[in-house]
């Protein structure tokens, strides 16, 4: 349940974010010299990089879901075919014991 959390925590994005708010704040109290409208362009060009990486992301995400489920698929196919075998073995087995039992029966009713 942690290691979630610590990728989220550590990730490009959510640094970067961070690192805004840092710049923002620091500027604010030490008087740093960026005036409003460069901090302005930073925040707007980080946060236009996290949305493009966040559609990216789940992107990647619906991608992935689509592979798992051929693959799912693929297997369900596969076992509906050797169950669908398996039946069928079993019908000609069935039909084979009917046979040597009627077979069975005529003889005896013969003697």
């Amino acid at each position: 349940i942690i290691e979630p959390w610590k990728q989220k925590l550590t990730s490009r994005k959510f640094l970067l974010s961070i690192g805004v708010v840092v710049i923002t704040v620091l500027n604010q109290t030490l008087e740093l010299g960026f005036d409003d409208a460069s901090i302005a362009t930073i925040a707007a060009s980080v946060a236009a990089w996290v949305f493009g990486e966040s559609v990216l992301d789940r992107e990647r995400i619906a991608a992935n879901q689509q592979v798992a489920f051929r693959n799912l698929q693929a297997e369900a196919n596969e076992i509906v075919g050797r169950l669908t075998k398996d039946l069928k073995d079993a019908v000609e087995i069935i039909n084979r014991l009917e046979t040597d039992n009627e077979t069975t029966h005529d003889n005896t009713s013969n003697v």
